[in-house]
């Protein structure tokens, strides 16, 4: 039924020049890098090359930055999208090569999600609610400024609103990713829809 959806969508006289319909592609599995040192020189060439001629990967594996964090002192955290055959090929390991040393990485399984706001599917560029929302409390402020004495995490709560009549999720904790039964969901949902090519169990 999907592929003569997919026929009918893409072969529609109104339809085929303006938008293309094909089955939903799984993402490449993730790695956060640590501590990456500062490139001096074309940051574009480095990033194109980071990790595939140290380890010796082939030039056709597509091996991208998707984005960086702050690591310690000068040094940047770095996410990588990597294929199937380098994620089992560096699985097992916890060091990768990188010019004459190594750099300590691990999976980079979180969902994406705006911390302004708390909500998944967006980042903070691109949130479009006016305020920081706390994530101690379900008030519009930072959790710096939270004086709340209980915490009520409000991403559980706007859950159970929404399910009705349905199962409800406990509330009292906040909304960071390891006290939030949502995120875990989202995150194990992630795991599912990552191409690892290989069974591989998702760890909660």
């Amino acid at each position: 039924m999907v592929s003569r959806l997919e026929e009918a969508s893409n072969g529609h006289l109104e339809l085929k020049d303006v938008c293309e319909a094909r089955m939903p592609r799984k993402r490449n599995p993730q790695l956060i890098m640590y501590d990456v040192p500062v490139i001096e020189g074309d940051r574009d060439a480095e990033e194109a090359t980071f990790l595939r001629y140290s380890n010796s990967f082939p030039d056709s594996w597509d091996i991208r930055v998707l984005f960086k964090r702050p690591g310690r002192g000068p040094f940047k955290h770095w996410i990588l999208s990597v294929p199937q055959e380098a994620f089992n090929l560096l699985k097992g390991s916890s060091w990768a090569f990188y010019g004459f040393g190594s750099l300590k990485f691990r999976e980079f399984s979180e969902p994406l999600r705006c911390y302004k706001c708390l909500k998944f599917g967006h980042l903070r560029v691109n949130c479009s609610v006016p305020k920081e929302l706390c994530s101690r409390c379900t008030g519009e402020h930072s959790h710096m400024e939270c004086t709340a004495t209980t915490v009520a995490c409000r991403i559980c709560k706007e859950y159970n609103r929404r399910s009705g009549t349905g199962p409800k999720v406990k509330t009292d904790h906040s909304a960071m990713p390891a006290r939030c039964p949502i995120f875990v969901r989202e995150k194990v949902e992630l795991g599912r829809h990552t191409n690892y090519g290989l069974k591989k169990c998702v760890r909660h």
